[in-house]
């Protein structure tokens, strides 16, 4: 009985996940949450030169040797193509001990991993993507940044 009702406990959670979706932001509102918390934020849309799909990408870097990647893309396809290449990346780092964790709602796709060194994240919200490759030590400050974001 008690399995059953365990087992109950998760379907209703993945439903319930599959069901919400988040708000994506703007640039601006990147920049703006990223230079409250003191971050230090950069252009770098540059270095995608030739990609006709992104429309901004923004670093916001802290001193403390972690960054996060900010991406506006010109639609939801090319957002979700980008999302699975990086997620294709992460998977393939080889790393015996590893946490992955995977989330999907009606109008976003999380992927976090960790490994010895390693704390990765990489969030769709519609035509946004959010990317992160930093030491594990700062996952804290990354996760809470990421909720501030709503992502």
């Amino acid at each position: 009985m008690k399995k059953k009702i365990v087992l109950l406990g998760i379907m209703l959670l993945l439903v319930t996940a599959c069901s919400i979706s988040k708000s994506e932001i703007s640039k601006e509102e990147y920049i703006k949450k990223a230079e409250k918390n003191k971050l230090i934020v950069v252009d770098v849309l540059d270095q995608f030169a030739g990609n006709e799909e992104m429309e901004s990408a923004t670093v916001a870097a802290s001193p403390e040797n972690w960054q996060v990647e900010f991406y506006v893309l010109d639609s939801k396809e090319a957002a979700k193509k980008m999302y699975n290449k990086n997620k294709e990346e992460f998977e393939a780092i080889s790393n015996v001990k590893k946490i992955e964790t995977n989330m999907n709602g009606t109008n976003y796709e999380k992927y976090t991993q960790e490994t010895e060194g390693l704390y990765m994240v990489l969030t769709r919200v519609d035509n946004t993507l959010l990317y992160v490759k930093a030491p594990d030590n700062a996952k804290e400050p990354i996760n809470s940044f990421i909720k501030e974001l709503g992502y």
